[in-house]
């Protein structure tokens, strides 16, 4: 112990005589080491630490599947949920949910509230005890029985005033009293795509409790002891072909899926997270690299230090040891300070992710430096210690005394070998940094790609707006259709506003509901029934949003419930389910009821993404709002008009004051706003910092090598010099002697650059693994930068005077 003090003491005295050495090498290693940690403790929450519910490992998330369905998975049905609740021999509890806002008045205005519409027994099987109060009981999950709200705990604090005499008040929500029955523990962080502020007891509608084809809940199941999630998904598989056999009707085609709860609740961000770890691995690599090069030119300056103490008997491993404390004292304060930046950067990193992504990863809610990132933090500190001190140590613990001694300084072979493990570094740190430019060239363009995407209208210059009115003003059809009428009319009426139409759901949000049908003249599928999304939409909607109509008509005015039912598809509907077939004129019948009419086919119209720009256009139905309304209703408008957004909510208000009117928001907006675009656009800026960070890096490494060498063999260049060489000749003998290591190690980087992107090739938009323009930009990015930094050295080196070199010699 009294050793390792002393070298301590010796470490800190030796560091103290190179402030500025030391400084550059804390530097480059707190970034590593912050960078590093920052990412981690995002890893850590989303990833590594056990979700807060009993038993979280026997936790899974049911889905149901549609061999013809757009979406891969999508929620059950009512008498689906209800089947397996019943059934004990599938799971040992089951339970379900549906995140959809509700209206909360609250006596002085109406407002929409995220939520959680819950069965009864949802949180006992997730294992949540309430902070007050109590949870559902049987019976509130049940149409008529009575309504209970149980609250978060941060709706509880903010609204409430963490009152816990809240218990047996009354919120209305969505017009309808709830008694409020309990409040929810800090930790709950159940949000897969919902900031939930209250939850209620779901109590679904007759035809929500009775078709089995209206898929609108999400299930959540605990499995049985001693059962693995292999046997249980074979036995879903089994329950869901029964289903198939007894059903055909209702179920032809339909699956189940059992997945491990976290995969929900970390959901599509578990890929960026570990192509970011993945990277910022990479920049601690290249830092490891800079440092130890950075130690190797150190070394050549303590030779003669070392060769005394080796002479007066300082052994080999008593000078390692030296060597490697000096190593720690640097790692340790690098990781320190690296800490210290990871924990700084940490409300930069969140400023950076809208709230509404925020509330889709509870997570996190856990993002912080704490005893496990700290943990971490050592273990990086020492893993750097050795990965950048151990081989300079190796190296300046055996001092050549022969050259060190020799007073005409000359190029030894200790010097050579020096210079090619130097050169080998530099490979290592510009293969790393090309790695890291070709991950953040291809999702860079990648982001490119999509936000280039044709959206199939125009959302430049096109609003939105979505308006729940209360059920009792839209009772019956024909009520529903005169109140959207007049909003309409009252929109179109504000100036500067040159269309308008109505529309169930806005563009940009989602594909939304689906609908399975059978075509008219044709036998019944074996398989699966065709199913295709749907709209309800008003005359003008496609000429507001620049959609063409490529045959056929719009819905028009003369579309009511008294006459001939007509729906409009796109592009994608007639290549699935009529190619090489005329449209027009066809007629589809939806399966959802035997009471169902038949709808004729009048339109046909381009194709239209509703969901994100990276996600393909669907097949859809288009309805004719006179014939089927909707509440609630959206509408979309075009106007340039600053300040229409205000007059755009008052029209609606000024027609139904009862209503609730939410933000009117551009569709440009709508778009990037899209959860998949901030996945898109935030990894590429991160990407980009660690990128430039790797860069600049290696552009250092570059430099160093090359002066080293220059300083190593002035006096050959003067003496070439002398002899007649001229200025360009030197800079090209010392390019053509320092750059193959940069080309190795591009041509390495360009190598794992592919490798890394067929890793993460789901990440990718319209961009191959192996992108020519991108990868041809790194390299040449990465020449420049070489070039600068080789050209400085060898430029001095050709400005040696011949003359103070031979006297030097």
């Amino acid at each position: 112990m009294g050793t390792f003090l002393q070298d301590l003491r010796d470490a800190g005295r030796h560091l103290r005589t190179r402030p500025g050495f030391a400084a550059v090498v804390v530097l480059t290693l707190s970034m590593g080491i912050g960078l590093n940690a920052a990412v981690f403790t995002a890893v850590d929450a989303a990833l590594l630490r056990t979700l807060p519910y009993a038993e979280p490992g026997r936790l899974v998330h049911l889905w149901s599947t549609h061999e013809s369905h757009d979406q891969p998975r999508f929620e059950l049905s009512w008498p689906t949920l209800r089947e397996l609740q019943e059934d004990h021999g599938q799971f040992a509890a089951v339970g379900g949910y549906n995140c959809s806002p509700v209206i909360w008045n609250d006596g002085a205005e109406r407002s929409r509230l995220p939520a959680l519409r819950v069965t009864a027994n949802f949180f006992d099987v997730l294992g949540v005890r309430p902070q007050l109060g109590r949870m559902f009981l049987p019976g509130e999950d049940v149409n008529g029985g009575p309504r209970a709200a149980v609250l978060t705990d941060a709706f509880w604090r903010s609204r409430m005033g963490a009152d816990p005499a809240v218990l047996g008040r009354t919120l209305v929500l969505d017009e309808q009293p709830y008694t409020i029955v309990g409040v929810l523990p800090p930790s709950f962080p159940f949000a897969p795509g919902a900031d939930a502020r209250v939850a209620i007891a779901v109590q679904p509608r007759d035809d929500m409790e009775r078709r089995r084809t209206l898929h609108w809940i999400n299930g959540i199941a605990r499995l049985r002891d001693g059962t693995t999630l292999h046997q249980t998904r074979e036995r879903t598989f089994a329950y869901a072909a029964a289903l198939r056999e007894r059903f055909p009707d209702q179920m032809q085609g339909v699956s189940m899926e059992v997945v491990p709860l976290r995969d929900v609740l970390v959901g599509k961000v578990e890929p960026v997270l570990v192509l970011l770890f993945a990277c910022v691995t990479l920049v601690l690599l290249v830092a490891c690299a800079n440092v130890a090069n950075l130690l190797l030119a150190r070394a050549r300056t303590r030779e003669q230090e070392m060769a005394v103490r080796a002479a007066l008997g300082a052994g080999r491993r008593r000078l390692l040891r030296q060597l490697l404390t000096e190593s720690l004292v640097l790692a340790v304060l690098g990781g320190l300070f690296g800490l210290l930046a990871a924990r700084l950067s940490l409300p930069l990193l969140l400023a950076g992710i809208p709230s509404r992504e925020q509330a889709g990863m509870p997570f996190l809610e856990h993002l912080d430096v704490d005893g496990r990132v700290l943990l971490y933090g050592g273990t990086l500190i020492l893993l750097t210690t050795v990965l950048f001190g151990l081989l300079p140590a190796l190296r300046a613990s055996r001092p050549d005394l022969h050259d060190v001694l020799k007073e005409s300084g000359s190029v030894g072979r200790a010097d050579h070998a020096r210079h090619g493990l130097r050169g080998v570094l530099v490979a290592v740190e510009v293969a790393l940094a090309v790695m890291l430019l070709g991950s953040a060239g291809l999702m860079g363009k990648s982001l490119l790609r999509v936000l280039s995407t044709d959206p199939g209208y125009r959302p430049e210059g096109a609003l939105g707006v979505s308006v729940v009115a209360p059920d009792s003003a839209v009772e019956k059809d024909e009520a529903a259709i005169a109140l959207q009428a007049r909003m309409l009319e009252a929109v179109e009426a504000i100036p500067g506003v040159s269309g308008a139409s109505r529309v169930s759901r806005l563009p940009g949000t989602g594909n939304g509901n689906t609908q399975r049908f059978l075509v008219e003249g044709r036998p019944p599928p074996s398989g699966a029934q065709p199913e295709a999304a749907y709209r309800v939409v008003g005359p003008n909607y496609f000429r507001v949003l620049g959609i063409p109509v490529l045959a056929g008509r719009a819905p028009g005015s003369e579309d009511t419930q008294h006459s001939m039912p007509v729906v409009v598809v796109n592009r994608t509907f007639q290549r699935r389910f009529f190619p090489g077939e005329d449209v027009i004129g066809k007629r589809i019948r939806p399966t959802y009821s035997p009471q169902a009419p038949v709808l004729t086919i009048v339109g046909l119209v381009g194709d239209q993404t509703f969901g994100a720009l990276d996600q393909p256009a669907p097949a859809i139905i288009y309805y004719a709002d006179g014939q089927f309304p909707e509440n609630p209703v959206s509408f979309v408008l075009r106007s340039n008009r600053k300040g229409v957004e205000s007059d755009v909510r008052r029209a609606l208000l000024d027609v139904l004051p009862e209503a609730t009117v939410l933000p009117v928001r551009s569709l440009t907006e709508v778009l990037d706003q899209a959860p998949s675009m901030f996945l898109r656009r935030y990894p590429v800026f991160l990407l980009g910092v660690f990128a430039g960070f790797a860069l600049v890096l290696a552009a250092v490494g570059i430099f160093g090598v090359v002066s080293y060498g220059v300083v190593e063999r002035t006096r050959e260049y003067g003496v070439r010099m002398a002899v007649g060489a001229e200025r360009r000749d030197i800079i090209r003998l010392v390019l053509r002697r320092n750059l193959p290591p940069v080309l190795a190690g591009a041509a390495a980087g360009v190598l794992g650059a592919m490798v890394l992107a067929v890793v993460f090739r789901g990440l990718l938009f319209g961009v191959t693994v192996a992108d020519p323009g991108v990868l041809a930009a790194v390299v040449g990015v990465l020449a420049l930068v070489a070039l600068a930094a080789a050209l400085l050295p060898a430029m001095r080196a050709s400005r040696v005077d011949p003359a103070s070199a031979l006297r030097a010699s």
